[in-house]
C-alpha cells in the first residue's frame, strides 16, 4: 500500500501540488468528469438500443425489438418518447398489461403527454376498468376538449354502466359532428342495439362493410347483430371477410365453416376445414371442430360425403368428423371413415383413430372386436378417451357396470367438461339402478359445460322426462339467449315447446331454425323476458340433488 501511495505522490500523471486543497479539488473535478462521461455513454447506448429496436419493429420483428427496448429503458428510464415507443411495440405483441405499464411510465415523466393519456384511457376501457377509463378520458378532455377518443371513451363508459340516455346523448352529438367516422358509427350502433333496434344498429355500420371497409371492431359488432337476428346469409359475408383477414386463426376459420354448414354449403365448409387442417391439427382443434359440428346439428353422413367429394382430406380432419359421428351415434358413418385403421397395430399416430373406431364398433353392437381393439390401444396409451369409451360401452352392454364405471371415471378425470363423459356416467348409474345419481350427474355436466349444446339436450331431455318441463324450457331459453346461432339448441327448444303445447314458442323456434339455415322467413317477436334488458340467464344452475325418478 505504501508503494501505491508513493507512486501516487511521485507519478508524472499526478504531479505534486504545493497545496493539499488543490489536490482535493482536482480529484472532485476528475470524478465529476468521469461520471458525466459514464452518463453520456449510457444515454448513447440507450439511443442506439432504441434505434435498433425501432428498426426491428419496422421489419416486423417485434420480439427482437422488445429485447432492445427493454435494454434501452434499463439504460435510460426518464424518456417519455422511449417508454411510448416501447408501449407501441408491446401492443403489437399483444402484451396489453405491459403496454399499460409503459404508457403509465411515460405519463409519470410527462403529466400532459396526450398519447399516453389517450392510450391509457383506451386500454382501461378494453380491460373494463371503467373508473380508470373515465378518469383518463377526463384528463384527455381537460387537455383537448374536442378529443374524439376522449368523448368516445366517456360515452362508452356511460353505456357499459347502463346510463343509456347519457350515452345516447353523447353519441348523437358525435354523430352530428363526425357522421363518417367509423368509430362513432360503431358506438351509435351499440347504443341502438341496447335500445332493441337491431335494424337501426345494422343500418349504421353495414354500408361501411358493404363498401369494402370495416375495422375488426366493426366486423365484430356487425357479426353480433346478424347473430342476434339469426341471419346466417348476412353473417356469411362477415365471417368470410374475417377469415380472410385472419388466415392463420383457427377460431375465424371454424366460425366461417359453421356458417357454411348452416347454409348447406357443405363443399365450401369441407374446403375451409381442409385448409385449416393442413397446417394446424391437434386435439384442441379436433375438439373445437366436433363442438362446432354439434352446434350446427348437421348429419355426420352429409359432411362425410362432402369430404370424400373433394381432394383427399387430412387424416386428422377425417378423424374429427368420425368422432362427431360417434358422438351422434352414427356408427356406420364413423366406421366408414375409419375403415383404413382396422387390423393395424396401434402406433402413436393411430391411437386416436383406432380408439374412435373401437367406440363405433361398441356402439354398433360388436362388443368383442370393440374390446379387443380398445385394449390394444390402451396397452399402447392407457389414457385414450375414445378407447376408454369403447371399452366402457362394451362392458356396459355385457352387464359389467363396475368395469364400465372405472373407465368412465378416468375419462371424467382427464376431461371434466366433456358432455360425453357425463352422458356415459349417467348411463352407467342408471344401469346400476341409481336414477338419482344419474340425474345429478347430468346436472353437474350442465353446470360444467353451460354452453355445450349436447349437454343442453341431454339435461333438458332428462328434466322433461321428470315432469320438470318448465325448468327445461328455462334452461333452453337461457342457452339460446347466450348462443343465438346454435341450431342444436334451437332444435332442443323447439321440441320442448311442442311438448309443452306452447304454439307461439314452437312457431318462433321453427322460424329461427329456418332462418339459421338460410331461409328468408320472418321471425315472430320474442316474449318480453327475452328482449333487451331481460334478466341474466347465466346464473349457475340449481343443484339437482332432490331429483326424483
Amino acid at each position: 500500500m505504501r508503494d501505491l501511495a508513493a507512486f501516487g505522490k511521485n507519478s508524472a500523471l499526478w504531479p505534486r501540488s504545493p497545496r493539499p486543497g488543490r489536490r482535493r479539488a482536482t480529484a472532485v473535478l476528475l470524478a465529476l468528469t468521469l461520471a458525466l462521461a459514464a452518463c453520456q455513454s449510457a444515454n448513447e447506448r440507450a439511443a442506439a438500443a432504441q434505434a435498433q429496436a425501432q428498426q426491428l419493429a419496422a421489419m416486423g420483428d417485434y420480439r427482437g425489438a422488445q429485447i432492445q427496448f427493454d435494454k434501452a429503458v434499463q439504460l435510460r428510464d426518464n424518456s417519455p418518447d422511449l417508454w411510448i415507443a416501447r408501449a407501441r411495440n408491446q401492443i403489437q405483441l399483444g402484451n396489453y398489461s405491459g403496454a399499460f405499464a409503459s404508457f403509465r411510465a411515460a405519463l409519470d415523466q410527462d403529466r400532459s403527454n396526450r398519447e399516453a393519456i389517450d392510450a391509457l384511457a383506451q386500454l382501461s376501457l378494453a380491460s373494463n376498468a371503467l373508473d380508470d377509463a373515465g378518469r383518463y378520458a377526463d384528463q384527455l378532455l381537460a387537455i383537448d376538449p374536442g378529443s374524439l377518443n376522449g368523448r368516445l371513451v366517456r360515452a362508452t363508459v356511460a353505456l357499459r354502466r347502463g346510463r343509456l340516455d347519457a350515452a345516447e346523448q353523447m353519441s348523437k352529438a358525435l354523430l352530428s359532428e363526425q357522421p363518417d367516422q367509423e368509430v362513432v358509427r360503431v358506438l351509435a350502433s351499440r347504443i341502438a342495439e341496447q335500445r332493441g333496434d337491431l335494424k337501426q344498429a345494422v343500418a349504421l355500420i353495414a354500408p361501411i362493410f358493404t363498401q369494402g371497409g370495416g375495422s375488426p371492431d366493426l366486423r365484430r359488432q356487425l357479426a353480433s347483430l346478424y347473430q342476434r337476428g339469426y341471419d346466417s346469409r348476412a353473417l356469411l359475408g362477415v365471417a368470410r371477410r374475417e377469415a380472410d383477414a385472419r388466415a392463420t386463426d383457427r377460431d375465424a376459420q371454424i366460425a366461417l365453416a359453421r356458417v357454411q354448414v348452416l347454409l348447406g354449403q357443405d363443399d365450401a365448409a369441407a374446403t375451409t376445414l381442409a385448409t385449416l387442417y393442413t397446417s394446424d391439427a391437434d386435439d384442441a382443434l379436433r375438439d373445437a371442430t366436433v363442438a362446432m359440428l354439434a352446434d350446427t346439428d348437421v348429419a355426420p353422413a352429409r359432411l362425410a360425403a362432402a369430404l370424400t367429394r373433394g381432394s383427399a382430406p387430412s387424416p386428422a380432419l377425417m378423424l374429427a368428423v368420425a368422432e362427431y359421428a360417434v358422438r351422434r351415434e352414427d356408427w356406420a358413418t364413423a366406421r366408414r371413415l375409419l375403415a383404413t385403421y382396422a387390423g393395424q397395430a396401434p402406433t402413436a399416430a393411430t391411437t386416436d383413430a383406432q380408439g374412435a373406431l373401437a367406440a363405433a364398433l361398441a356402439g354398433s353392437g360388436d362388443a368383442a372386436n370393440a374390446t379387443r381393439l380398445a385394449n390394444a390401444v390402451l396397452a399402447f396409451d392407457e389414457d385414450r378417451p375414445m378407447a376408454l369409451t369403447a371399452r366402457a360401452t362394451a362392458a356396459l352392454a355385457g352387464g359389467d357396470t363396475n368395469a364400465a364405471l372405472r373407465d368412465a371415471r378416468v375419462i371424467m378425470r382427464d376431461d371434466p367438461e366433456s358432455p360425453y363423459a357425463y352422458a356415459l356416467l349417467a348411463r352407467i348409474y342408471r344401469a346400476q339402478g341409481d336414477t338419482l345419481l344419474a340425474d345429478r350427474t347430468l346436472a353437474d355436466g350442465a353446470r360444467a359445460a353451460m354452453d355445450d349444446s349436447t349437454m343442453l339436450r341431454l339435461y333438458a331431455t332428462m328434466l322433461a322426462q321428470r315432469d320438470r318441463l318448465d325448468e327445461a324450457l328455462s334452461l333452453a331459453r337461457a342457452f339460446t339467449l347466450r348462443n343465438p346461432m346454435s341450431a342444436s339448441a334451437w332444435a332442443t327448444r323447439q321440441r320442448l315447446c311442442r311438448a309443452g303445447g306452447d304454439g307461439p314458442c314452437t312457431a318462433r323456434s321453427t322460424a329461427i331454425l329456418a332462418r339459421l339455415h338460410g331461409q328468408a322467413v320472418s321471425v315472430p317477436p320474442p316474449p318480453p323476458e327475452e328482449t333487451t334488458g331481460s334478466p341474466d340467464y347465466s346464473a349457475p344452475l340449481s343443484d339437482d340433488g332432490d331429483s326424483t325418478p
